[in-house]
C-alpha cells in the first residue's frame, strides 16, 4: 500500500511537473509569438526609416544660402550699402537720414539697427549704441556667430566696454532706475556674447 501510495505520489508529481512544463511551453509559445510581432514591428519601422531617408531632399539650402535669402529685397541691400558708404566717406548727417528712413521701412531688420549703432558710436554715444546693438543682435543673431560673414562680436564687445565705462563715469547724471535699466541691457549683451562664444 505504501508502495502504491508512493507510486501514485510520484506519478502525481510527474503529472504536476508535466502540467507546469506544458504551461511553460505555452508561455514560450506566447513569447515566441510576441517576439515575432516585435520583430515584425521592428522590420516595419526600419523600412519606414529607410524610406524616409531616401525620400529626404538632398538639395537643402546651406546656412550661407539661407543667410543670403534673408536679404531678398535688392532695394534694402542697395540702401544699406549706400548708408555704409556715407558713414565711411564722413557724411554721418546724410547717413543718419537714410538710416532713419530704413528704420521706418524695415523695422525688423537687424542690419539697419547695427548701422544706427555705428552712427551712435560716431557721435560718441556708447550707451545709445549699446541699445541699438541689442536690438540688432536680437533681430539678427548672426552678428554674434563667428562662422558668419557678418560677425560683429568684437564691435559689440568694445561698445559694451565703452558703455560700461560711461555708466560708471561720474560725469553722467541719470536717475538710478535708468542706470539700472542700462546695466540690465549690458548684462543681457554680455550673456548673449558669452553664449555665442564671440
Amino acid at each position: 500500500m505504501t508502495a502504491g501510495l508512493g507510486k501514485s505520489g510520484a506519478e502525481s508529481g510527474m503529472e504536476a511537473a508535466a502540467s507546469r512544463s506544458g504551461a511553460h511551453n505555452g508561455r514560450l509559445a506566447r513569447l515566441d509569438r510576441l517576439d515575432l510581432l516585435s520583430l515584425l514591428a521592428l522590420v516595419l519601422l526600419a523600412a519606414a526609416l529607410v524610406a524616409a531617408v531616401l525620400d529626404y531632399p538632398a538639395d537643402l539650402p546651406t546656412r550661407k544660402e539661407l543667410r543670403q535669402q534673408q536679404m531678398v529685397d535688392p532695394k534694402l541691400a542697395a540702401a544699406l550699402d549706400a548708408a555704409v558708404n556715407l558713414i565711411a566717406s564722413g557724411n554721418p548727417a546724410e547717413a543718419d537720414k537714410l538710416v532713419a528712413r530704413l528704420e521706418q521701412a524695415y523695422p525688423y531688420n537687424g542690419k539697419v539697427h547695427m548701422l544706427r549703432a555705428d552712427l551712435y558710436l560716431l557721435r560718441q554715444q556708447p550707451i545709445q549704441a549699446m541699445l541699438a546693438m541689442r536690438r540688432a543682435v536680437d533681430l539678427y543673431p548672426e552678428f554674434l556667430d563667428r562662422k558668419a560673414d557678418d560677425f560683429q562680436g568684437r564691435k559689440v564687445r568694445n561698445t559694451m566696454r565703452e558703455a560700461q565705462q560711461a555708466l560708471e563715469g561720474q560725469d553722467l547724471e541719470m536717475p538710478p532706475e535708468e542706470r539700472a535699466r542700462y546695466r540690465k541691457v549690458l548684462l543681457y549683451l554680455q550673456r548673449k556674447l558669452a553664449g555665442s562664444c564671440g
